[in-house]
């Protein structure tokens, strides 16, 4: 499996982390930098990501989105409910999550769900693909008011 950073590392904002493997190919958040840039989406062919995974509802993790469905992305984007609805999000191919409930996304694709404690249904995800485990975070909180 192959990984690009296309933001997020070294400043804080426009996190957006992609994987491609043999098959399929998966982003993780699609955030804006403080300066509102966009994740550097010309590093990848955004038409052919299978899936996007949103940690939670901050600019700082979703801002990009729609830029990215803009330049042409066609894949599948999964979060909480609660992101959805604070993105505002008309889009068909969304699939909301329930932490601890996994779910098959194709033959030898699963997810795992979990709360990740840093504000209000953000998640962090375990997912199998491929033989091999992804686990992503996004921001993490040990001691949250929200239930982990």
């Amino acid at each position: 499996m192959f990984f690009v950073s296309l933001g997020g590392i070294n400043e804080h904002g426009r996190n957006c982390f992609f994987f491609q493997g043999e098959k399929k190919s998966f982003l993780f958040d699609c955030g804006l930098s403080e300066k509102g840039e966009c994740p550097h989406f010309e590093n990848i062919d955004v038409s052919k990501v299978d899936y996007l995974f949103l940690s939670h509802s901050h600019l700082d993790h979703t801002g990009a989105v729609k830029e990215l469905i803009k330049r042409g992305f066609k894949g599948i984007i999964l979060s909480s409910k609660e992101t959805m609805d604070c993105i505002n999000l008309n889009y068909e191919k969304s699939v909301c999550l329930t932490p601890l409930v996994k779910r098959v996304l194709d033959d030898d694709i699963t997810v795992l769900p979990r709360r990740s404690g840093h504000c209000f249904g953000s998640l962090s995800f375990e997912l199998s693909a491929e033989n091999k485990k992804i686990i992503y975070t996004g921001d993490y909180l040990e001691n949250s008011i929200f239930k982990v």
